[in-house]
């Protein structure tokens, strides 16, 4: 029988330092740091959350290894995982106490206040006119609405991705008026909920990025969302992660969607499975990322770290497809070399940041990835409670940097560098407008 009692009471630890630190951001009566709830949260469901899961697995067995997916993790990895990531919750814990304890507050003088240019409150026909452009272009590759409806998240390739990100431009006039103190119309809400809409139905995780990113917005530049408001808002991201999550699990193995069947399947399979434990064996590799690797470097006597040079094929994402992926051209060679410096290619389709913080820089990497992470709740509290900041753009990534836990270093990169574009283009629109609407005014 496996004896973990001493692991089971690291990852306690882990939990407990999150939890306080959530706890000691809600309890504020006043100027809570959001970024330290959302990082703190985000972490114990992302990875605390699946070392549960996995330990579990082991508990109570004499078995030495586990299949997770497209890797294999033995018991000794899995508890090695666990330490390097009780570490790395150490230092992210000693990081946010340090700068939350020693940092002196910002005190604004009623002079310092900034004045915002004010923008017309009408709506932007142009922004409204690019979206429909692009949600239908989307709708269209996706194979149209019922397919995303029934069966959603299916289609991620041939365009749609760079479509559904066009698509996201519609957010901007609300996020705009909400930052800027305006008046909100109906328009705004209408053209950030159908956004919202097309987000969840092709990827759950850019969903919720849209919506914490408005109460980012709500928080710091409005008014502060009360507790209760933050419990609804984390109710509303349990029913997209796991609720929606089931859903579409249940249209990838049914033809067609039907009230009967998605009975049948929703029900035995919550109360044989439960609803936690198919999110983490299926959909989250916080964890399991980082005990992979470290049983594939048990098994091969070492690993040798990229220092994160297999990052660098994020730039050929800049190339438009046909030609980053002509053979004749050298941007597919450099990307492949690049990424086959990679350490662990045996390892989920989406590496989490904690697998790749060892894959670059082994135990020193993990240490320093939680080090950071407790670092930006901290700046990015401190530039978003200044209202001469571009709050906006801090806003939006301020939420994609939570990527970092999950996903990859390039593909949090490549989502900023494309929510900045967005945000540039929107801008654009709304100069343009603003030019017409003063040549009007003075014929």
């Amino acid at each position: 029988m496996n004896d973990l009692a001493l692991d089971w009471l690291w990852l306690y630890l882990q939990i407990i330092i999150l939890v306080v630190i959530t706890a000691r951001e809600l309890m504020r009566p006043r100027k809570r740091n959001i970024f330290a709830i959302v990082m703190s949260l985000t972490m114990l469901i992302l990875v605390q959350g699946q070392a549960w899961w996995i330990l579990d697995q082991f508990e109570g067995s004499d078995i030495g290894y586990i299949q997770h997916l497209r890797q294999t993790i033995n018991l000794g990895a899995a508890r090695l995982a666990n330490m390097y990531v009780g570490l790395s919750v150490i230092c992210f814990g000693t990081t946010y106490v340090l700068f939350t304890l020693y940092t002196r507050p910002v005190v604004r003088r009623e002079a310092d206040k900034l004045q915002y240019r004010t923008h017309p409150p009408t709506y932007n026909l142009l922004a409204a006119a690019w979206v429909l452009v692009t949600s239908t272009m989307l709708l269209q590759i996706s194979g149209g609405l019922e397919a995303i409806v029934f069966k959603p998240g299916q289609t991620m390739a041939g365009g749609v991705t760079m479509f559904l990100m066009m698509v996201g431009l519609g957010k901007f006039p609300l996020f705009h008026k909400v930052a800027y103190s305006q008046k909100i119309n109906w328009a705004d809400l209408a053209l950030c909920s159908l956004v919202l809409f097309l987000f969840l139905l092709n990827a759950r995780f850019l969903a919720i990025f849209v919506l914490l990113q408005l109460v980012v917005l709500v928080n710091y530049c409005r008014v502060e969302i009360p507790r209760r408001g933050l419990l609804g808002i984390a109710f509303l991201v349990f029913l997209i992660l796991i609720v929606f999550g089931l859903y579409r699990e249940f249209t990838t193995r049914f033809e067609s969607v039907e009230l009967e069947a998605l009975q049948e399947f929703f029900v035995p399979y919550i109360l044989e499975n439960g609803a936690l434990d198919w999110f983490y064996h299926a959909n989250v590799e916080g964890f399991v990322g980082l005990a992979g690797i470290l049983t594939f470097e048990a098994s091969q006597g070492g690993i040798a770290h990229d220092f994160g040079l297999s990052n660098l094929s994020v730039l050929t994402k800049l190339i438009p497809y046909v030609i980053r992926n002509d053979p004749d051209l050298p941007f597919m060679a450099f990307a492949e070399t690049v990424e086959s410096m990679y350490p662990y290619q045996e390892g989920t389709l989406i590496p989490s940041g904690m697998e790749m913080a060892y894959a670059h820089f082994g135990l020193p990497g993990v240490l320093g990835f939680g080090a950071v992470l407790g670092y930006l709740p901290h700046w990015l509290h401190t530039r978003m409670s200044n209202p001469r900041a571009d709050r906006v753009l801090i806003a939006l990534l301020s939420v994609v940097l939570l990527h970092l836990i999950r996903g990859l270093f390039g593909g949090t990169f490549l989502l900023g560098l494309v929510e900045i574009i967005a945000l540039l283009v929107y801008r654009f629109m709304r100069s343009m407008e603003d030019l017409v609407r003063f040549q009007r005014s003075s014929i």
